[in-house]
């Protein structure tokens, strides 16, 4: 309005226009560029717990596991990725990675709705290496026959935080890794709450699951001991207010170790 009376319009005024319109989004897109030659695009919430979820939003696990996974071979392998909320790490694997299959999981009806939204969103990219698809995993009520493949790769990031879902999240992946022999799981979780990742451990040791090897991410190294880090790539950078490392276990059936 004022434009058409040939007002001079105040920097006051777009600042606040800008402000009604950041009030109303409740999402928004992270571009992440690997190199000239890719990118992943994720939607998320702007709010880290939203439509009482924390799936609608990336977390820090996701983008350092993401950066791991980049590292890794899994061309021909097939992988599922739990509670994998906004896809990320799937996804980003999907496109770096020419894998079999890339199989993308969650179980909240509004995460998965968000879920199929970031795989179509990439899928549609001439990027994308592998197929990438989506399906729904409770840990608490999970049977192997519903899967449409048997897995090589389980991955799951940030999924550790909740100690009731513990006890199911250790009994999916024994599932998942009986399914196939010599399969292995790569679980990253941000290091918040020292006695929860320590429940964790309590829980695979009582379903017949044992951490073969763990390293702690902090920043752009990956440290196994005091002795042997690695550098970590930086395709996913991620800013948080609490600095907090991220650890990473490979998981593996006791009995395959025998």
């Amino acid at each position: 309005m004022l434009e058409e009376l040939g007002v001079d319009i105040p920097d006051e005024i777009f600042e606040a226009i800008g402000d009604c319109m950041m009030d109303l989004a409740s999402t928004s897109h992270r571009v992440y560029f690997g190199n000239s030659d890719d990118f992943v695009v994720i939607r998320e919430s702007n709010e880290q717990l939203s439509q009482g979820t924390t799936g609608l939003s990336c977390w820090q696990a996701s983008c350092h596991l993401a950066d791991l996974l980049s590292m890794l071979d899994l061309s021909g392998k097939s992988v599922i990725e739990l509670g994998a909320g906004c896809g990320l790490t799937g996804i980003a694997t999907g496109s770096l990675q020419t894998a079999k299959q890339v199989m993308l999981t969650d179980f909240d009806a509004n995460v998965l709705v968000q879920l199929r939204h970031n795989v179509e969103l990439n899928s549609s990219s001439e990027m994308m290496k592998s197929p990438v698809s989506v399906g729904s995993i409770d840990f608490l009520n999970f049977s192997p026959e519903d899967m449409p493949f048997a897995p090589d790769l389980i991955l799951g990031a940030d999924i550790v935080y909740d100690g009731s879902i513990l006890h199911g999240l250790s009994k999916t992946i024994y599932s998942l890794l009986s399914m196939k022999e010599g399969s292995v799981a790569i679980i990253a979780s941000t290091l918040r709450n020292p006695e929860t990742l320590a429940a964790f451990d309590n829980a695979l040791e009582k379903n017949g699951l044992m951490v073969a090897e763990s390293a702690r991410i902090d920043n752009d190294r990956i440290v196994f001991d005091e002795e042997c880090s690695i550098a970590l790539p930086q395709l996913f950078p991620f800013s948080a207010s609490v600095e907090c490392p991220t650890i990473a276990y490979l998981i593996v059936r006791k009995s395959s170790t025998e």
